[in-house]
């Protein structure tokens, strides 16, 4: 009887062996995180909890805390009024992902995304940047879109928003709702040089 039973128990630990290398090598596939994001989290010893929508915000500031990381660490940011249009900017989208069940909110958030990029395009567009112009809004659309959920809650509220209009000349007029340190043209605003 002993010589029948030992092809099955070493099937059965054979099985065993590979349902636990199956466990073990999906636990390590399961972290969708760059080698980047690893080494940004691993800094700053927190984790983006990719499983809710909006992620940690320690401060309240608004700003997700990774997002908030790379804005406050990227070389990018060349000056506090690129750091503080990013900031808007980076809450704007957030606020675009949070409220995109309630359809009137998530147009007034779009609107108010509008404005931030204004804001921001307003800020980096006659400095002599080392980049192209919309490398910051492409980055922070990256962090800001990185997993499957946020990114059908901006789409979300991208549809309500289609077809939109009112509102559009805070995108026109490319202000900020803070003091800006520097000076800068507005679109079409003719150049005087500095004496």
């Amino acid at each position: 009887m002993n010589l029948s039973m030992e092809p099955i128990v070493k099937n059965k630990r054979f099985l065993i062996l590979f349902v636990l290398l199956s466990i073990l090598i999906s636990c390590l596939k399961d972290d969708p995180r760059t080698p980047e994001e690893k080494e940004m989290d691993r800094q700053m010893g927190m984790i983006d909890d990719r499983k809710t929508l909006l992620g940690p915000d320690k401060n309240n500031n608004g700003v997700r805390d990774d997002v908030e990381y790379w804005i406050n660490n990227a070389p990018e940011i060349l000056n506090n009024d690129i750091k503080r249009a990013t900031m808007w900017y980076a809450k704007t989208q957030r606020d675009v992902q949070m409220l995109a069940s309630n359809k009137q909110r998530s147009i007034e958030s779009m609107h108010e995304l509008a404005g931030a990029y204004g804001c921001l395009s307003l800020v980096l567009r006659e400095m002599n940047l080392p980049f192209d112009d919309d490398y910051i809004e492409d980055q922070l659309t990256i962090y800001m879109d990185n997993t499957k959920e946020r990114h059908l809650a901006y789409l979300k509220s991208d549809r309500n928003f289609a077809g939109q209009s009112g509102r559009v000349h805070k995108f026109a007029d490319e202000g900020c709702p803070f003091k800006l340190e520097k000076r800068y043209r507005k679109r079409g605003e003719k150049y005087v040089p500095k004496k």
